[in-house]
């Protein structure tokens, strides 16, 4: 199911994401409860705009069977990442993914990454192991969850462009 939630006179309305300040826990993470490079979340600066947090709340309400992708569009500048940000700390997942998908390249770092430390692959099979098979990992590891996921990748052109990286059940991917 692909969606966007638009916002009138040229605020957010949910695509292209800005850069936003990450951190990522170091050594593994928990497999029960994966928080993958969560931004800082500036609540108190956040007002307004509860429309749009409604409006995702609801398009990804119900039981995923496949993946539920929205799309938050609009011009740069206007809140889309904070929109995100404040959508992932406030909704109820057990597993909180974000992604800088600015470039292809550092996406797929990102995935590398994520399998190492969910101990999916060790860094030393890398050399051996193409990258396809190692995204293929993290979105088999996805799929499998019996608990609810989401994904946000941030500063993604299009959804298109994420094909190769979209698990196709189990979650939400917010773009």
């Amino acid at each position: 199911m692909a969606a966007a939630v638009g916002m009138g006179g040229g605020g957010p309305s949910i695509a292209h994401v800005d850069r936003v300040e990450t951190h990522v826990h170091p050594g593994f993470i928990d497999p029960g409860k994966i928080k993958y490079q969560l931004p800082i979340d500036n609540a108190d600066l956040f007002v307004g705009r509860r429309d749009l947090l409604e409006a995702l709340s609801a398009r990804f309400a119900g039981e995923a069977k496949l993946v539920s992708l929205t799309a938050c569009h609009g011009l740069g500048g206007v809140g889309k990442t904070q929109i995100a940000i404040r959508y992932l700390h406030e909704a109820r997942y057990q597993h909180k993914l974000w992604f800088n998908a600015e470039s292809l390249e550092s996406l797929s770092g990102q995935y590398i990454e994520l399998a190492i430390q969910l101990r999916l692959i060790v860094r030393e099979d890398l050399k051996s192991t193409p990258r396809e098979h190692v995204i293929a990992m993290v979105k088999n590891y996805l799929e499998t969850r019996t608990e609810p996921w989401v994904i946000v990748y941030d500063n993604a052109q299009s959804h298109e462009q994420l094909r190769d990286y979209l698990p196709s059940r189990g979650g939400d991917v917010l773009v």
